[in-house]
Parts: structure tokens; C-alpha cells; sequence
């Protein structure tokens, strides 16, 4: 139940707003996943 409700309201904020990723160096972290160390930088911007 509430992951069904997190999802609903992910879904109501991205579409009131426009994701923007500013400049960065992405470099990934560990061989299976190749996920993104440190994360990534999204900037936020209302509609």
C-alpha cells in the first residue's frame, strides 16, 4: 500500500515539474551494476 502511494505521488510531482542535469563528470562505482558514485545532480523546475 505504500509503495503504490509513493509511486502516485512521484508520478503527480514529475508531472508538474521538468528534471534538468547540469554539467558532471558521471563515473560509475563496481563492475555488475555500474551505478553512478556519489549519485547524480538533478536540478528541479516548476512548470
Amino acid at each position: 500500500m505504500a509503495a503504490t502511494e509513493l509511486m502516485v505521488m512521484l508520478a503527480r510531482l514529475l508531472a508538474r515539474t521538468s528534471l534538468r542535469m547540469p554539467a558532471q563528470r558521471i563515473r560509475a562505482t563496481g563492475f555488475a551494476a555500474l551505478h553512478p558514485r556519489n549519485g547524480l545532480s538533478v536540478e528541479l523546475t516548476e512548470n
